[in-house]
């Protein structure tokens, strides 16, 4: 899987987004559970695109399953 693969998860694009903001954003749900078993870095969960949104901003918007918001949560610790 390309997941696996992923060396960089700090990148980001000319948006500020970086690989979990896009599984957030596609609502894929079972790339954000590969991403988060591999990195759970503040830096990498709590990341902020230009649009002052994080991962779980975007999941929220995109009203991922319940689980998924709850791992982010947890993570960030943001309200």
């Amino acid at each position: 899987m390309l997941v696996s693969k992923c060396k960089h998860f700090d990148a980001v694009d000319n948006l500020g987004n970086n690989i979990l903001h896009y599984a957030c954003i596609f609502n894929n749900e079972p790339i954000v559970e590969s991403l988060l078993k591999r990195n759970t870095s503040s830096s990498f969960v709590e990341a902020v695109n230009k649009e002052n949104r994080t991962p779980l901003d975007i999941a929220r918007k995109n009203q991922m399953s319940p689980s998924i918001i709850d791992i982010l949560f947890s993570l960030s610790g943001r309200l």
